[in-house]
């Protein structure tokens, strides 16, 4: 092939005008769409080359505004040991893994050219060019099967442009409400019910036009309630959402009276956006908020086009995502508290930070409706918002609204509290997101059972979570949680269970939780990588790992080996939770010592490096006679350290603190009691007066419920 080459240069220099030119030549040995006389600057395609497949296969959907953080590549290939060297704005990989062996030869290695901000790659060798998930995948093999979502819905992934088809086609297969449902709901409001017109009007400072823009409707839905485990109807406000071609997905029921009751109907449904029905077919600007009241609100005061977020300031869906691709900014006002900034600065990477805007309102308003309410200029508010800064530069400017939120705020920062275990919360000052937890105790103390307890306490209070059990299956650790999840509402033993499967099942499936598909050693790089992954995708902040040795299990030749792989997979967990503001619980087994002997934080398997890097170190004693005492041996946040004693009720599968426990009761009174005194994530705090329309609605039920007797 050489020689023939060679013979049609020569020819080619011999060759009159209007022959074939070097180029034309050139072009013959690369790919229709590669310029070969270009310099490695061809992998700045005039539009970048993402995934255009649909389907998991191909994985999530990454925004074309996406950039990675500045060491984010260089990490995975160091992570994955792939030899490469810097050069300007690219990283060479030594040898491509898309070409055939290049058997040593120095001409055949770094062709593989990577742009560091975007991981789209091109390679001068085999031609292969992509983008950075798909390189991730080639190189370390794919994770997008790796997290198991135990809700009900799937994710959707497709280009923008190519594969809006198929992404209608996959949400089609999602069970969707009638479209006759939004007339039927829009009576109840505007003919049945016309006294909530006047009530959202006077609490919300809304008006009826702008209710009838939105499509929001009203009718009456059932809900379990925490306190008493009766069913009851409440009246609701019914919150339809749309894809990006305007078909009616999904419905948020929220209770007027009750606002802790909410629900997503249909269950399994599909992710859309409330509002954008009502967006103008050609904008390009749009503002995003936490609540379907706030974009009403920045609608009416200004007349800007604006859309609420489906899980408010919890997470959003990379279907979502591609919806909102043909906006060239996004203006972001999230509530005026540390989970809505947190909620910020997660979604603005992941829609891309260039043409994402913060609204900050430093603490005139709790959200863009308390805005309208107090007569503030909602309109200077979105013009002075500033872009998201640089992750690596900050000025005061930058951080005067956290500062601001961290005074104003101090139980927020202190971190999300437990319901199940208020004691951990006096002593660790919560649950904070970029931390790292380890949890050790002798073997049989109930490491496994306690932490899936804490997770479980978090979850339901909105925190997305994935969990990575390499001790025990998945099918063991969800069945677990089930039964813990419905001896704390219940009260009841887990053995009852089986009579109300059914409906409790349901429950958990609406739960941001998700299980690493990994069992038994693990390389803690496909770790990562499914860690990273449940990031992006599911924006997951809460981790937990089951424990350091069976994952590493296996793993090194010798004594030395092992040493140095359990301190690099602390080392990179670390570097994990701080780079992607997420906090990780890891089990780590205490070296073989006497069960009658306490445990110390030197007693941690391994080297000091794990209690070096950790925040927190909490160890689960055994006491004589089969007590145990949760112990806080380290904790960096405010240095407080503690101790209190445990109960575990085998009937309930759930600690409790000692001095709180009462037999069959369990934990579920220290919810309730703490449920009405923190509503959920996605739960307004106001509380406005019921209006006489409620009043009449309930005598109408009751009247309703003795007919039908």
């Amino acid at each position: 092939m050489r020689r023939a080459l060679l013979s049609q240069i020569s020819t080619l220099r011999a060759a009159p005008q209007g022959r074939a030119t070097p180029r034309v030549l050139a072009s013959r040995f690369c790919t229709a769409t590669e310029e070969p006389q270009k310099r490695p600057s061809v992998l700045e395609p005039k539009k970048p080359d993402f995934p255009s497949d649909a389907g998991a296969a191909n994985g999530p959907f990454y925004s074309k505004y996406y950039k990675l953080s500045e060491s984010e590549v260089a990490n995975y290939l160091k992570r994955h040991d792939v030899p490469f060297r810097k050069t300007g704005r690219h990283l060479v990989i030594k040898e491509c893994p898309f070409c055939h062996p290049t058997k040593g030869l120095p001409a055949n290695m770094y062709k593989l050219y990577v742009l560091a901000k975007t991981g789209v790659y091109m390679c001068h060798r085999c031609h292969a060019k992509g983008s950075w998930h798909q390189l991730r995948t080639q190189i370390g093999g794919a994770v997008d099967g790796a997290c198991t979502p135990v809700m009900g819905f799937d994710e959707v992934a497709g280009d923008n442009d190519a594969h809006a088809a198929a992404v209608e086609d996959n949400a089609s297969k999602a069970p969707c409400p009638p479209r006759a449902s939004l007339k039927t709901y829009h009576q109840n409001l505007h003919v049945k019910h016309r006294e909530m017109l006047d009530f959202v009007a006077m609490e919300r400072g809304l008006t009826k036009e702008v209710l009838e823009k939105y499509r929001v409707g009203l009718a009456h839905s059932t809900f379990r309630d925490d306190e008493d485990g009766k069913m009851s109807s409440e009246l609701c406000y019914m919150f339809p959402m749309f894809s990006s071609r305007r078909k009616l997905v999904r419905y948020k029921v929220r209770a007027v009276a009750k606002k802790r009751f909410m629900k997503l109907e249909p269950k399994g449904g599909d992710w859309g956006l409330f509002g954008f029905d009502a967006l103008p077919s050609g904008a390009k600007e749009v503002v995003l908020t936490e609540g379907e009241f706030d974009a009403m609100a920045v609608y009416q005061a200004t007349g800007r086009p604006a859309l609420s977020l489906p899980n408010g300031a919890s997470s959003l869906p990379v279907s979502v995502v591609q919806s909102l691709e043909r906006f060239k900014t996004i203006y972001l006002w999230m509530d005026d508290d540390i989970p809505g900034q947190d909620g910020a600065r997660q979604f603005a990477k992941k829609l891309g930070r260039n043409r994402c805007h913060a609204v900050q309102t430093n603490g005139r308003a709790k959200d863009a409706n308390d805005a309208l309410l107090k007569g503030l200029d909602l309109e200077a508010m979105i013009a002075n918002a500033a872009p998201v800064p640089h992750e690596g530069v900050a000025t005061f400017k930058d951080l005067k609204s956290e500062v601001y939120n961290e005074i104003m705020h101090p139980k927020q920062l202190r971190g999300m509290q437990s319901r199940l275990l208020p004691q951990l919360t006096d002593i660790l000052s919560g649950h904070r997101r970029g931390e790292l937890s380890i949890y050790t105790g002798h073997t049989g103390t109930g490491k496994t059972t306690l932490l899936s307890q804490i997770s479980l306490d978090y979850c339901m209070q909105g925190v997305p979570t994935l969990w990575g059990s390499f001790e025990i299956r998945n099918v063991r650790l969800a069945r677990l949680l089930l039964e813990q999840l419905y001896s704390s509402e219940t009260g009841r033993p887990a053995s009852t269970l089986r009579e109300n499967f059914a409906e409790w099942s349901e429950r958990f499936e609406e739960l941001p939780m998700y299980f690493m598909r990994y069992y038994g050693s693990s390389p803690i790089e496909k770790v990562i990588d499914a860690m990273e992954y449940g990031n992006y995708v599911h924006d997951i902040s809460h981790v937990l790992l089951d424990n350091l040795q069976f994952m590493t299990s296996g793993q090194g030749r010798n004594s030395f080996d092992r040493f140095e792989i359990l301190d690099g997979a602390i080392q990179k967990l670390r570097h994990f939770s701080s780079e992607h503001n997420v906090h990780v619980s890891l089990v780590v087994h205490p070296r073989k010592e006497n069960d009658d002997q306490a445990i110390q934080t030197a007693s941690v398997f391994g080297s000091a490096k794990a209690t070096q890097e950790a925040d927190n170190v909490v160890i689960l004693q055994r006491k004589r006679g089969g007590g145990r005492v949760l112990e806080v041996h380290k904790n960096r946040f405010d240095g407080e350290l503690g101790s209190f004693q445990l109960a575990f009720d085998k009937e309930s599968k759930l600690f409790s603190e000692k001095k709180m426990r009462q037999k069959n009761t369990l934990a579920s009174t220290q919810m309730r009691q703490s449920r009405r005194d923190s509503p959920g994530y996605m739960i307004d705090d106001r509380t406005p007066p019921l209006p006489l329309i409620l009043d009449k609605f309930y005598a109408q039920e009751e009247s309703m419920s003795q007919v039908e007797r």
